[in-house]
């Protein structure tokens, strides 16, 4: 389950578009700018009657919530999202890389 909320000058977005093609892929054919930064910070939450409802889980159930918020080249935010995940239906996996530096 996802909420998202975009500037104003952003509100042509299809919500239906985004089930097929990605939101970065959308705002950049919208303004013309890429999305160049996006910071992620994910916790805990006990699921509250709405999220217990709309996820199918039991009231006070534990959630994993993710919140993006993604900037435009110019640092502009363009994206700010949270999505309320099922923890036995999510993988966190994390890759880098890494500029290798002369031995020392």
């Amino acid at each position: 389950l996802g909420r998202s909320h975009l500037p104003a000058e952003l509100a042509s977005v299809v919500w239906t578009e985004v089930e097929h093609q990605p939101i970065y892929s959308i705002l950049e054919s919208i303004t013309g700018m890429a999305v160049t930064r996006a910071d992620l910070a994910i916790r805990a939450q006990e699921a509250d009657k709405h999220l217990a409802s709309a996820l199918h889980i039991k009231r006070g159930a534990a959630l994993l919530v993710m919140e993006r918020t993604s900037w435009f080249a110019d640092g502009r935010c363009c994206d700010r999202t949270t999505f309320y995940i099922r923890p036995e239906r999510y993988a966190f996996v994390l890759s880098g890389v890494f500029k290798s530096r002369p031995a020392s």
